[in-house]
């Protein structure tokens, strides 16, 4: 299967779109608009009849939600296609929420793989098959007890036939961000370019042409705001406590 994202400006440098199955890694330095291009990459999958696991780990679900409708205002009509699992560090397994929602502890790696299956689940069959997404995968690495486990795990399922989509930011973590890095099929960078602007580019794809031009990522000021600013909290609140771990 070969994914056409429909946003022009990507898919002039895909021209045969991303192969999956496959695993996907979206890095750079903090603030540089990952988690947007990540949401647009995610909305292309739903758009397609694809299932999504979307995991919450640096994020509310509002603030997820908010991400998607940049691309699609009527994001309701994904709501069959959607789980999301919310980042509870200080819980002890996996439960269910809503008909859609579930709440894991993921530093630990048995619950990442018990959150993913009770996910599977709850979602519908579909032609297009699951996609497992999160954004700013780094954060979990602050845990002095479960951060080298759980980098394994991430590790281990970027290799497996597993769809993946992360996001990670390598300026945090480096050494495990590189072995992340090297185990993905499809490597995107994004990097700040100047205060209001930010630049994309593709470094890796899984056996398909692609453009390794340079251009710069449509947005705007308020959105590159709100994504800023949004990882800013995470940084205050959620990397404190989980150094603790």
């Amino acid at each position: 299967m070969y994914l056409m994202t429909g946003f022009k400006w990507l898919d002039a440098l895909l021209p045969e779109g991303i192969p999956f199955p496959s695993s996907t890694v979206i890095t750079g330095p903090g603030g540089a608009g990952k988690p947007l291009v990540g949401a647009m990459l995610a909305d292309a999958w739903l758009n397609n009849g694809g299932t999504l696991i979307y995991l919450l780990i640096n994020s509310e679900r509002e603030y997820a939600q908010s991400l998607l409708r940049h691309f699609e205002q009527d994001i309701g009509k994904y709501k069959d296609q959607i789980v999301y699992v919310e980042f509870d560090p200080l819980m002890d397994g996996v439960e269910k929420i809503s008909s859609n929602s579930l709440r894991a502890n993921l530093l630990k790696p048995e619950n990442l793989d018990l959150a993913l299956s009770e996910a599977k689940v709850l979602l519908p069959e579909s032609d297009t098959g699951n996609l497992i997404y999160g954004a700013a995968l780094n954060i979990l690495l602050f845990s002095r007890t479960y951060g080298e486990a759980i980098h394994k795990k991430f590790l281990s399922l970027m290799k497996s036939d597993e769809n993946t989509l992360f996001t990670i930011s390598n300026n945090s973590n480096e050494e495990q961000a590189a072995q992340w890095e090297e185990a993905a099929d499809n490597l995107f960078f994004t990097h700040g370019k100047g205060i209001m602007h930010l630049g994309f580019k593709i470094e890796r794809m899984n056996h398909v042409a692609f453009s390794d031009e340079e251009i710069d990522i449509p947005l705007t000021e308020d959105e590159l705001r709100s994504m800023r600013s949004e990882a800013d909290k995470s940084r205050k609140h959620l990397i404190p406590m989980i150094r603790k771990i």
